[in-house]
């Protein structure tokens, strides 16, 4: 994932580590025991307000996103 990252955006990401049980990725890590899993690719930023009444993701955000899922699955074709 660093890498798709980093040739969609043109920089070294930032990666968060979150536990498996925040999102369905627990099925994967702990039942299957998958460690590769992908969590999430976030495409917020410091002013999307996450998880606030008013959360928002820019449209270049957004398509960025879409290239960065794309570029990552891509990987493993």
């Amino acid at each position: 994932m660093m890498a798709s990252a980093k040739l969609v955006y043109g920089k070294n990401p930032i990666a968060m580590i979150n536990r498996p049980g925040t999102q369905p990725m627990d099925l994967f890590t702990r039942n299957l025991g998958i460690k590769e899993a992908v969590s999430a690719i976030g495409v917020g930023d410091q002013h999307s307000g996450l998880h606030s009444p008013g959360e928002m993701v820019s449209i270049d955000n957004f398509f960025r996103g879409v290239k960065h899922t794309y570029s990552f699955l891509k990987q493993f074709t």
